[in-house]
Order: structure tokens, then C-alpha cells, then sequence
């Protein structure tokens, strides 16, 4: 009788364990995934597919590689950062040839979120990342809230991205770029309009057959708005450039 009830402890701790370890992935009956792993690549990363903006570790919670989340327009979340020095010009990265994304066109500074982590730790990690800028770096919110992007690409490729838009000021020569650029230049501010007219077509990264962002009121999506990608970036800069003058 003892051994049985020494059995049965040792039973429901197994149980009890395999409980705890599993909790994260099981809520609600729908179970953590790995929707597509696809081939290995520095840009194959996994990264979470969202429900919504703050949806961080919830019930919904599903795992893609990044092509396999651009092939099939998986809603994920991401931040972007305007990196601008003192005489307010704005950091574009060109990036490098072997990326699966955007090989050999410009940039600005962006990064995809990693599962559970903020809009603003994205950001400073892709500060660390790409230019190496590391430490007491203050990050500035463009816009109030996050807002919802969505891009069609010429081949296919389809964006859709919860995005929280940052600017921070740094000095020039404390950024050394990553392998995921091949060279930088500083483009000012309210002179991004002309850079974009002078680009030969298809250099910008996100040059796009389809372009579409979203406001956000509450949990509600609002005021969506058809424009050029061009358009959107130049709209974001001189939002920029009217908060530091």
C-alpha cells in the first residue's frame, strides 16, 4: 500500500512538472507553433505572429520564420528608428547584397519584435545591432500610438506590421555598421523628398506596388490611408524635423 501511494506521488509530480513546463504553451486549447522553419538564413529568423499590437505572450501566440511571414502576410510586430545627428540629418542604411529582404536598396533603421519583447526594447536592440550604439540612448515616440502597415511587394511579398515609430539623436562617428549593410550616408531631414526622386527606381527598400497605414484609436483601426511608401517615410520625416525645431 505504501509503494502504491509512493507511486502515485511520484505520478502526479511528473504531472504536476510537465504542467508548469507546458502552461505557456496551452491556453485556451490552442497550442504554440512553429508555422514554417523553411531554409536556414541569417534573415530566417523566427519571430511572432500577433493577434494585435500589445499582443506579447498571450493565447494567440504562433511562431514563424521571417520569409515564411512575408510570403504569407502574417501580421507581426516591429519598430522603426530615425537615427538623426545635430545638424538634423536622418541615418539611411544601405543594405547588404546577400540579404533575403531588400538586397542592396536603402533604409531606415528597423527591426522585427522579438516573442514578448516591447516596441522600445526592439528598438534599442536594433540600435545595438545594426550601428552599435548601446547604452543610455533616449528613444523619442513620432507618433502616439503604434500604427498598422501594410505593403504588397513587386514579387509577391506581403508586410503587414504593427510598427512604433522612434527618433533618438546621436553623434556620427559612435555608430560602426553590422554585415546587414554594406554603407550609410546622412540624408537631412526635410531634404528627403529630393534623395527619394533622385534614387533610381526599386533602390528604396520599401518601394511597393501597395501601400497602406492605419491609425489607431483605441483597439480600433482607423483612418486607413492609400499612399506611396514615399510619401509615408517623407510624412514621418518632417514630423521628426518640426519636433526638434
Amino acid at each position: 500500500m505504501a509503494n502504491s501511494n509512493l507511486a502515485l506521488r511520484k505520478s502526479l509530480l511528473c504531472f504536476s512538472l510537465s504542467f508548469v513546463i507546458l502552461a505557456p504553451y496551452i491556453h485556451s486549447g490552442l497550442k504554440a507553433n512553429v508555422l514554417e522553419v523553411g531554409e536556414s538564413d541569417p534573415g530566417n529568423e523566427l519571430i511572432q505572429v500577433v493577434g494585435n499590437d500589445t499582443d506579447l505572450w498571450h493565447s494567440h501566440q504562433r511562431l514563424a520564420t521571417m520569409d515564411a511571414v512575408h510570403r504569407r502576410g502574417l501580421p507581426h510586430r516591429g519598430a522603426a528608428v530615425l537615427v538623426v545627428n545635430r545638424q538634423l540629418e536622418v541615418l539611411l542604411l544601405k543594405r547588404s547584397p546577400d540579404m533575403k529582404t531588400c538586397p542592396g536598396t536603402w533604409s531606415t533603421l528597423g527591426e522585427h519584435s522579438h516573442p514578448g519583447e516591447s516596441y522600445e526594447a526592439t528598438a534599442l536592440r536594433g540600435l545595438a545591432e545594426e550601428i552599435n550604439v548601446e547604452g543610455s540612448t533616449q528613444l523619442h515616440e513620432v507618433w502616439n500610438t503604434s500604427i498598422y502597415e501594410h505593403l504588397e511587394f513587386a514579387d509577391g511579398r506581403i508586410d503587414n506590421v504593427w510598427l512604433k515609430w522612434y527618433y533618438c539623436q546621436i553623434s556620427p562617428n559612435t555608430t560602426k555598421l553590422s554585415s546587414e549593410s554594406s554603407s550609410s550616408a546622412f540624408i537631412p531631414l526635410k531634404g528627403m523628398r529630393s534623395f527619394l526622386t533622385k534614387l533610381p527606381k526599386g533602390k528604396l527598400c520599401k518601394s511597393v506596388v501597395n501601400f497602406e497605414v492605419r491609425l489607431l484609436a483605441g483597439d480600433a483601426l482607423q483612418s486607413s490611408r492609400h499612399m506611396s511608401y514615399e510619401d509615408h517615410l517623407v510624412l514621418t520625416m518632417d514630423r521628426v524635423y518640426s519636433l526638434l525645431t
